[in-house]
């Protein structure tokens, strides 16, 4: 599942002059951390705290949209991670629709709402999206749905609070700075019994991500800035009354799979790092646990609040 967008195939010095101030961890609020990963001028953290792990210092706003300018274009001249990518979109709808086959459904960082096409017509779709130019696209090739997707962001747009069934986040969770922020107004968003699906994002707990760090086809510190495990994101979940129902870690099922080839290239990188550091190893290949699936649901009114994060 790498994207092209790598110091590879980029310059990441450009970015140097657009790092804004370090941050405490976004998740518990802690100032205890020590370095995950480094990718010059990059840095990765990883709270000593509650183990969340986050670029620090991230880029601003003005960089962010040095990086996004024609991101849409980008994906969709790349015509086979398109088809792989509509490939996964069936993944993760027969993943929610074991949960949830029907009700309202908002889909934050829709694009230009491909994954809702996908969805069953039982559900009430709408989509939220701050690229302009995908909105855009989305209205010309589906007007009836590209009317429903909102211009705008989680912390910007008003919607009106306990009115979904279903809120989605998918491939979109660890491009959020604050996250914390960001379930907090999900979790106001659903109704309750509703649920929080989260998909197609990275997994910090997984082997690659161990073995791999700064080398792993997920560490790509100017697109994901906030990294998760299931662990930490369920413990922040939990303090916002969401609570974990389900979650998965797509791979021999995905298009992305070559399960030989893939295992033969992390024992080999094993070898190398063991004998050389990781600057002699490779990009990580896809493998199993690199990214994770997670449906969380909304506590009916006065049911339990379960473990929470220090503030």
């Amino acid at each position: 599942m790498t994207e092209l967008f790598r110091r590879e195939s980029m310059d990441y010095e450009k970015y140097a002059a657009y790092l804004g101030a370090p941050r405490c961890c976004p998740v518990c609020g802690a100032n205890e951390k020590e370095v995950w990963a480094e990718d010059p001028p990059f840095v990765a953290q990883r709270c000593t705290k509650c183990t969340f792990v986050w670029i620090d210092p991230a880029l601003t706003e003005d960089g962010l949209g040095l990086y996004y300018d024609h991101y849409v274009d980008f994906r969709l001249q790349h015509t086979k991670k398109l088809e792989q990518r509509t490939l996964m979109y069936q993944l993760d709808r027969s993943f929610l629709e074991r949960h949830r086959s029907s009700g309202d459904v908002l889909d934050i960082g829709c694009s230009t709402g491909l994954f809702l096409e996908t969805l069953s017509p039982k559900f009430l779709k709408s989509g939220l999206e701050r690229d302009q130019a995908a909105v855009e696209l989305a209205r010309k090739r589906n007007p009836g749905l590209g009317e429903r997707i909102r211009i705008g962001a989680l912390d910007t747009v008003e919607l009106p609070a306990a009115s979904f069934d279903v809120v989605v986040m998918r491939g979109v969770i660890e491009h959020i700075l604050e996250p914390s922020a960001a379930v907090r107004r999900v979790a106001g968003l659903l109704r309750p019994g509703g649920v929080f699906f989260v998909t197609a994002t990275p997994n910090v707990d997984s082997a690659c991500a161990q073995l791999y760090r700064e080398r792993w086809n997920q560490f790509d510190p100017i697109q994901h800035v906030s990294y998760f495990s299931v662990p930490t994101l369920a413990r922040l979940c939990s303090v916002y009354g969401l609570d974990l129902v389900d979650y998965a870690f797509p791979y021999l099922e995905t298009p992305y799979a070559s399960p030989r080839a893939d295992l033969e290239q992390v024992l080999t990188d094993s070898d190398r790092l063991g004998s050389n550091g990781r600057h002699a190893m490779g990009r990580s290949p896809a493998f199993w646990g690199n990214m994770l699936t997670a449906l969380f649901e909304r506590r009916h009114v006065g049911a339990g609040h379960g473990g929470a994060i220090d503030r």
